[in-house]
């Protein structure tokens, strides 16, 4: 299966700045980690592959990546779709893995940083926790959206063990 980029360094920056020099390899390699592991776990293997396939076409999961407004026991939610759980979840994996460094105008990819000391390597993880709770409450709003519409999406499986909780954990 070829794989789909289902978020861009533009999707990114509507959350987060990220520096406009940011490295195009890396973002794919880092987005493909997370597609691959993180999209992976929280879909479930059948619905995971079906969406792949289908997933950036106006086909069936479009609604399901970007979101949409919808009803639910007479009142109306909002359902923002995969984009801010895929978005946060790729920030985590950049902040933790790359040269991506938070200052206070936005993140920068840092060059030549061969010298990283143990408070600068504390800092790093602490920004990527916060953005892996954002993913987190993200990845429940899909968890909630798709037993809410299971019968729209027939490779849900909501209801099994892994699904019955609000949270679900994820690590890169």
């Amino acid at each position: 299966m070829a794989e789909t980029a289902l978020i861009t360094i533009t999707d990114v920056r509507v959350y987060r700045q990220v520096d406009s020099k940011f490295d195009t390899i890396r973002f794919n390699a880092f987005l493909t980690d997370v597609q691959r592991k993180n999209l992976r776990q929280l879909l479930g293997d059948a619905l995971y592959y079906d969406f792949m396939l289908d997933a950036r076409t106006a086909g069936k999961y479009l609604e399901l990546l970007t979101g949409k407004v919808y009803t639910v026991n007479g009142q109306t939610a909002q359902y923002y779709g995969l984009k801010p759980a895929l978005v946060y979840w790729w920030l985590a994996m950049a902040v933790r893995e790359g040269d991506l460094f938070h200052s206070q105008v936005g993140a920068i990819q840092l060059t030549n940083n061969s010298v990283q000391n143990y408070e600068s390597a504390k800092e790093k993880e602490k920004i990527a926790l916060g953005y892996m709770e954002t993913a987190q409450e993200y990845a429940n709003d899909v968890i909630k959206f798709l037993n809410e519409n299971s019968t729209t999406y027939p490779l849900w499986i909501g209801d099994s063990e892994k699904n019955k909780t609000q949270f679900v954990s994820f690590k890169i």
